[in-house]
Protein backbone atom coordinates (compact mmCIF):
# COMPACT_ATOMS: atom_id res chain seq x y z
CA UNK A 1 0.00 0.00 0.00
CA UNK A 2 1.57 3.21 -0.86
CA UNK A 3 0.03 6.94 -0.07
CA UNK A 4 1.86 9.84 -2.45
CA UNK A 5 4.11 7.46 -4.00
CA UNK A 6 5.44 6.54 0.12
CA UNK A 7 5.01 3.01 1.06
CA UNK A 8 2.96 2.66 3.72
CA UNK A 9 1.70 -1.24 3.92
CA UNK A 10 1.77 -3.11 7.48
CA UNK A 11 2.26 -0.17 9.31
CA UNK A 12 -1.04 1.36 11.87
CA UNK A 13 -2.51 4.67 11.01
CA UNK A 14 -0.11 6.28 13.38
CA UNK A 15 3.06 5.02 12.23
CA UNK A 16 2.07 5.95 8.61
CA UNK A 17 0.89 9.39 9.29
CA UNK A 18 4.55 10.25 11.52
CA UNK A 19 6.13 8.36 7.65
CA UNK A 20 3.75 10.71 5.40
CA UNK A 21 4.59 13.39 7.50
CA UNK A 22 8.06 13.30 7.66
CA UNK A 23 8.58 12.28 3.52
CA UNK A 24 5.81 14.58 1.95
CA UNK A 25 5.05 17.55 4.35
CA UNK A 26 7.76 19.27 3.70
CA UNK A 27 7.69 18.96 -0.47
CA UNK A 28 4.16 19.64 -0.46
CA UNK A 29 4.80 22.97 1.56
CA UNK A 30 7.42 24.25 -1.13
CA UNK A 31 7.09 26.45 -3.25
CA UNK A 32 5.75 26.68 -6.78
CA UNK A 33 7.94 28.43 -9.56
CA UNK A 34 6.03 28.95 -12.64
CA UNK A 35 7.97 30.52 -15.84
CA UNK A 36 6.02 32.44 -18.20
CA UNK A 37 7.22 34.68 -20.77
CA UNK A 38 10.57 34.66 -19.26
CA UNK A 39 9.16 35.92 -16.54
CA UNK A 40 9.80 33.86 -12.68
CA UNK A 41 6.50 34.12 -9.91
CA UNK A 42 6.52 31.91 -7.16
CA UNK A 43 3.80 30.23 -5.17
CA UNK A 44 4.86 30.03 -1.48
CA UNK A 45 2.03 27.76 -0.29
CA UNK A 46 1.34 29.89 2.93
CA UNK A 47 -0.08 32.06 0.63
CA UNK A 48 -3.03 29.58 -0.26
CA UNK A 49 -3.53 27.84 2.85
CA UNK A 50 -2.59 24.77 2.06
CA UNK A 51 -2.90 21.73 4.14
CA UNK A 52 -1.41 18.47 4.22
CA UNK A 53 -3.64 16.03 6.64
CA UNK A 54 -1.31 12.81 6.73
CA UNK A 55 -3.60 10.73 9.14
CA UNK A 56 -6.23 11.36 6.73
CA UNK A 57 -3.73 10.21 4.05
CA UNK A 58 -2.82 7.22 6.68
CA UNK A 59 -6.88 6.68 6.56
CA UNK A 60 -7.43 6.26 2.84
CA UNK A 61 -5.14 3.99 2.24
CA UNK A 62 -5.59 2.01 5.08
CA UNK A 63 -9.17 1.79 3.84
CA UNK A 64 -7.86 1.39 0.38
CA UNK A 65 -6.14 -1.60 1.39
CA UNK A 66 -9.32 -3.24 3.30
CA UNK A 67 -11.02 -3.01 0.57
CA UNK A 68 -8.69 -4.54 -1.57
CA UNK A 69 -8.68 -7.64 0.54
CA UNK A 70 -5.39 -6.68 2.63
CA UNK A 71 -2.54 -9.23 1.32
CA UNK A 72 -4.98 -11.60 -0.31
CA UNK A 73 -4.28 -13.45 -3.72
CA UNK A 74 -3.90 -10.93 -6.57
CA UNK A 75 -2.82 -7.70 -4.85
CA UNK A 76 0.58 -7.83 -6.09
CA UNK A 77 -0.28 -4.47 -7.70
CA UNK A 78 0.60 -1.62 -4.83
CA UNK A 79 -2.42 0.63 -4.72
CA UNK A 80 -0.91 4.49 -4.79
CA UNK A 81 -3.45 6.53 -3.40
CA UNK A 82 -3.76 10.23 -3.66
CA UNK A 83 -2.50 12.50 -0.33
CA UNK A 84 -5.15 14.11 1.03
CA UNK A 85 -4.84 18.43 0.61
CA UNK A 86 -6.55 21.70 0.64
CA UNK A 87 -5.99 24.77 -0.67
CA UNK A 88 -7.71 27.95 -1.09
CA UNK A 89 -9.00 27.73 -4.80
CA UNK A 90 -9.62 31.73 -4.51
CA UNK A 91 -6.07 32.35 -3.46
CA UNK A 92 -4.48 30.45 -6.50
CA UNK A 93 -7.13 31.92 -8.85
CA UNK A 94 -6.00 35.26 -7.50
CA UNK A 95 -1.98 34.17 -7.81
CA UNK A 96 -3.29 33.50 -11.77
CA UNK A 97 -4.84 36.78 -12.01
CA UNK A 98 -1.73 38.72 -10.78
CA UNK A 99 0.78 36.68 -13.17
CA UNK A 100 -1.97 37.16 -16.61
CA UNK A 101 -2.01 41.23 -15.58
CA UNK A 102 1.63 40.99 -15.68
CA UNK A 103 2.18 39.19 -18.55
CA UNK A 104 -0.91 39.67 -20.91
CA UNK A 105 0.04 42.06 -23.71
CA UNK A 106 -2.81 43.67 -26.00
CA UNK A 107 -3.21 43.41 -29.56
CA UNK A 108 -2.35 46.38 -31.42
CA UNK A 109 -4.67 47.98 -34.43
CA UNK A 110 -3.02 49.08 -37.93
CA UNK A 111 -3.80 52.19 -38.10
CA UNK A 112 -3.44 55.42 -40.90
CA UNK A 113 -2.31 59.21 -40.14
CA UNK A 114 -3.23 61.57 -42.61
CA UNK A 115 -1.30 64.65 -42.37
CA UNK A 116 -1.04 67.59 -44.76
CA UNK A 117 1.94 65.80 -46.68
CA UNK A 118 1.51 62.58 -46.83
CA UNK A 119 -0.28 59.08 -45.21
CA UNK A 120 1.36 57.20 -42.36
CA UNK A 121 0.34 53.61 -42.02
CA UNK A 122 1.34 51.60 -38.77
CA UNK A 123 0.89 47.99 -38.78
CA UNK A 124 -0.58 45.63 -36.47
CA UNK A 125 0.74 43.08 -33.72
CA UNK A 126 -0.32 40.06 -32.40
CA UNK A 127 -0.87 39.99 -28.48
CA UNK A 128 -0.64 37.57 -26.05
CA UNK A 129 -3.04 36.47 -23.03
CA UNK A 130 -2.37 33.69 -20.42
CA UNK A 131 -4.62 31.53 -20.22
CA UNK A 132 -5.69 31.48 -16.50
CA UNK A 133 -7.99 28.66 -15.74
CA UNK A 134 -5.26 25.98 -17.64
CA UNK A 135 -2.89 27.72 -15.43
CA UNK A 136 -5.57 27.27 -12.59
CA UNK A 137 -5.97 23.47 -12.95
CA UNK A 138 -2.13 22.41 -13.47
CA UNK A 139 -1.23 24.45 -10.14
CA UNK A 140 -3.92 22.39 -8.33
CA UNK A 141 -2.89 19.41 -9.74
CA UNK A 142 0.79 20.31 -9.06
CA UNK A 143 -0.13 21.57 -5.54
CA UNK A 144 -1.50 18.23 -4.58
CA UNK A 145 0.82 15.90 -5.78
CA UNK A 146 4.65 15.76 -4.28
CA UNK A 147 5.74 13.72 -6.88
CA UNK A 148 5.60 16.15 -9.99
CA UNK A 149 8.15 18.68 -10.65
CA UNK A 150 6.99 22.18 -8.95
CA UNK A 151 8.60 24.40 -11.45
CA UNK A 152 5.94 25.34 -14.52
CA UNK A 153 6.51 26.64 -17.85
CA UNK A 154 3.22 27.11 -19.92
CA UNK A 155 3.25 29.53 -22.85
CA UNK A 156 0.24 32.19 -23.76
CA UNK A 157 -2.00 32.54 -26.75
CA UNK A 158 -1.72 34.79 -29.00
CA UNK A 159 -4.43 37.66 -29.58
CA UNK A 160 -4.95 38.67 -33.54
CA UNK A 161 -5.37 42.21 -33.84
CA UNK A 162 -9.25 43.26 -35.33
CA UNK A 163 -7.77 45.44 -37.73
CA UNK A 164 -4.56 44.89 -39.84
CA UNK A 165 -2.92 46.57 -42.53
CA UNK A 166 -4.74 44.62 -45.35
CA UNK A 167 -7.93 45.14 -43.58
CA UNK A 168 -7.06 49.16 -43.07
CA UNK A 169 -6.45 48.85 -47.19
CA UNK A 170 -10.22 47.44 -47.51
CA UNK A 171 -11.58 50.67 -44.80
CA UNK A 172 -10.17 53.13 -47.05
CA UNK A 173 -10.10 52.15 -50.19
CA UNK A 174 -9.94 56.10 -51.70
CA UNK A 175 -6.89 56.54 -50.15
Amino acid sequence: MRAGGVDVGGLTVAEATVKLEAALGRRLRSPVTVWVARKRFRLQTPRIALSFDAARTARRALEAGLARGGAAEGSDMPVDVPVSARLDRRGVARFVAGIGGRVNVAPRNATLRITVRRMIRRGSRDGRRLVEYRLRALLGRVLRDPKRDRTLRVGRRRLRPAITARALARLNPVV
